[in-house]
């Protein structure tokens, strides 16, 4: 009998999210990437360390010259109804939500085969460093991410800046009107004219520039806001197209039913004009695959062969996936 009711709840489970689907689908407009039929999509697969009792988050990846570094937040998180139930219940009984954690670095080769991982660190009592953003910074990689404490009583979160030793700096903005806005944990790297510039906000379009000795940032552009634009968010590091244009991936998200969910945009910032970068384009809006969800991007960057995009995500803070897409189809977008 108890089987049958678990059975019953996920079918109900699985009607709802396709109600829920087709209805963010059309009200939305969102363009399904998993629907296409035109090849553009070379490659959709699930990284996968086979780590038992730990799961996958997003991921973040950067080419190195054998292949790609992979940075990948684990944790004791499952993915059933009943755990994702218990471990609600974690929180507030044992802690159990925020101290079983780790970042892993894994070695891939350029077909993605998985070579070789190396443990980074483990998550603290009440500290943790989420969503990390990799990118390459005058040959060094580095790590965005966001620093959270929280023991039930005290929550704090700020960006943080990361090397590949975990060492890292709190990074915080000095002259900004709204100090609650340094707690916004979705800032996007961009490299232009080999310095580094983080994006704060994009609508309106707010840039920083770190220091990377004390964390201390200073705005060095704001825009105003732009109706044209939904109130989107930063999501992966910025890549180079040529002609100071970058490429980026942002998101914006809402709740039905208590369920929050993600839809996407590739951006495209014009910086040609260092005193007047701009939003120059917005994509359709997409998903990844055929429900929204949570679906959290983390990584873009360019193929070894310059021919294709990699962007890594998570799926319901459950899964560490890869979508690899065609230059072209990505523009066909815009």
């Amino acid at each position: 009998m108890e089987y049958i009711i678990y059975i019953l709840i996920i079918l109900v489970f699985i009607c709802l999210n396709f109600i829920i689907n087709t209805y963010i689908e059309s009200k939305y407009k969102v363009y399904n990437l998993s629907k296409r039929a035109d090849g553009s999509i070379i490659k959709n697969f699930i990284f996968d360390i086979n780590l038992p009792f730990y799961y996958a988050h997003n991921s973040s990846i950067i080419k190195n010259k054998d292949g790609y570094n992979l940075y990948t937040r684990y944790s004791t998180y499952n993915c059933n109804i009943l755990s994702l139930i218990n471990r609600e219940k974690d929180k507030i009984n044992n802690f159990k939500y925020y101290t079983q954690e780790f970042i892993i670095k894994s070695y891939l080769d350029k077909n993605f085969n998985i070579k070789d991982y190396k443990l980074l660190t483990i998550g603290l009592p009440y500290e943790n460093i989420h969503d990390l953003r990799v990118f390459n910074f005058k040959n060094k990689n580095y790590l965005l991410g966001t620093y959270q404490y929280n023991n039930l009583k005290d929550y704090y979160t700020c960006p943080v800046l990361v090397d590949d030793n975990m060492n890292y700096i709190k990074l915080y903005i000095t002259n900004i009107d709204d100090i609650k806005q340094t707690t916004n944990k979705n800032w996007a790297p961009l490299i232009n004219k080999n310095k580094l510039f983080l994006i704060h906000k994009h609508n309106p379009l707010i840039i920083v520039e770190p220091n990377l000795e004390t964390g201390k940032c200073n705005i060095i552009f704001k825009g105003k806001y732009q109706k044209n634009i939904p109130n989107i968010s930063g999501s992966t590091p910025y890549i180079n197209i040529g002609k100071n244009r970058y490429l980026g991936l942002v998101h914006y998200f809402f709740y039905i039913l208590g369920k929050r969910h993600y839809i996407h945009y590739f951006v495209i910032i014009n910086y040609t004009n260092d005193k007047n970068p701009f939003i120059e384009k917005l994509s359709k809006s997409i998903c990844f695959e055929g429900n929204c969800g949570i679906e959290f991007a983390m990584g873009l960057i360019e193929s070894h062969d310059n021919k294709s995009f990699i962007v890594t995500y998570g799926k319901n803070d459950c899964s560490s996936k890869a979508l690899i897409l065609s230059k072209a189809s990505v523009f066909s977008l815009f």
